[in-house]
């Protein structure tokens, strides 16, 4: 029978409270052109619990001491006001274009920036002395303030429908972690991401539809006024898809694609791409429907994203294989459903 030996905190408590209040409104300019915009006001107080570092803990457990100062924990207050603002312009029936602004508000996670300190070797009575540490009222912890700006085209024309988008988002303030105490180091540079999408379809026939859809994307931070990839560990990499559909009366089937292209950052950290195709379909029955599948049809070898990128993260901690995470390899379903 196991028995637990001891109990050491990894991070120190943390209550979050939180309140907002918005307005949003819309204004039709003419028949065609519609504008929408709101503002919105946040309010978030957080209360951090007194902390003794964990790693202090860990040697107080193992026997190489016997207390320790704490961390002095307190209060932050937030408050911001973010704003959005969208219009909508038809330029004919089947067709529109679109632009966006928004604002968004992030506060990282304080219980992994919050009671991490620094302490004198143990004294005579194994007693270790607090000598410098990230307090609540030394080191308030910063908020990220995001701008994302977005414009977009979508039309349906008979058997093609067709959209695409280009966005830009810039934050004030970006996330640094340390890879070897896995905590927040510090909340400095600006982050920006920017990209394009677009979706398309086509009936062939009445039955018979193909589609392709794509995302390119590119993430960099800001680091001593130059603009570098961001780390693999964080970034998104750029996907595309396709699919070819059979939609009967009571059979539909559909082959698809799934793709994501490689990654590689400044550092020379990558992330392999991969393509998986999966088999759907559905039959109608007298009462319900049979749905069926084959997941990654053609077996896939392959590591998830987040495998790939829990291997640089946690590289100081343990083997990159013990973060190998594979895909699922061919997967069978069935399924029964009645709608009623």
């Amino acid at each position: 029978m196991n028995e637990t030996s001891t109990e050491v905190g990894r991070y120190p408590g943390v209550t979050v409270g939180s309140v907002a209040a918005f307005i949003q409104a819309s204004v039709n300019i003419t028949d065609n052109w519609s504008v929408d915009g709101g503002y919105r006001y946040q309010y978030m107080n957080n209360k951090i619990d007194d902390f003794v570092d964990y790693k202090i803990q860990k040697n107080i457990a193992q026997g190489t001491g016997t207390s320790a100062d704490a961390v002095p924990g307190g209060e932050t207050n937030y408050s911001v006001g973010l704003f959005n603002l969208g219009t909508v312009y038809r330029l004919t029936a089947e067709s529109q274009v679109w632009a966006n602004f928004s604002q968004g508000f992030d506060l990282p996670d304080p219980a992994k920036y919050y009671g991490q300190g620094t302490y004198d070797a143990a004294d005579a009575n194994g007693h270790y002395k607090l000598n410098n540490s990230i307090n609540v009222a030394d080191s308030k912890l910063s908020g990220i303030k995001t701008n994302s700006y977005e414009i977009g085209f979508r039309t349906e024309q008979d058997a093609l429908s067709f959209q695409t988008a280009a966005y830009f988002s810039e934050s004030d303030k970006s996330v640094k972690y340390n890879k070897t105490t896995l905590l927040i180091e510090d909340v400095d540079n600006k982050k920006r991401v920017y990209g394009a999408e677009a979706l398309v379809s086509y009936w062939v026939t009445d039955n018979l539809q193909v589609g392709a859809s794509g995302h390119y994307v590119v993430s960099e931070l800001e680091t001593d006024g130059q603009w570098d990839d961001l780390g693999a560990e964080e970034a998104s990499a750029s996907k595309a898809s396709s699919w070819v559909g059979w939609y009967g009366s009571d059979l539909s089937l559909k082959v698809q694609s799934q793709t994501m292209f490689d990654y590689e950052d400044a550092d020379e950290n990558e992330l392999v791409g991969y393509t998986v195709f999966d088999l759907l379909g559905s039959y109608e029955l007298p009462v319900g429907s049979i749905g069926f599948g084959v997941q990654n049809l053609f077996d896939k070898d392959y590591t998830t994203a987040w495998g790939q990128r829990a291997q640089i993260f946690y590289a100081a901690h343990y083997d990159a294989a013990a973060y190998d995470y594979k895909g699922r390899g061919r997967t069978y379903t069935l399924n029964y459903q009645v709608k009623y």
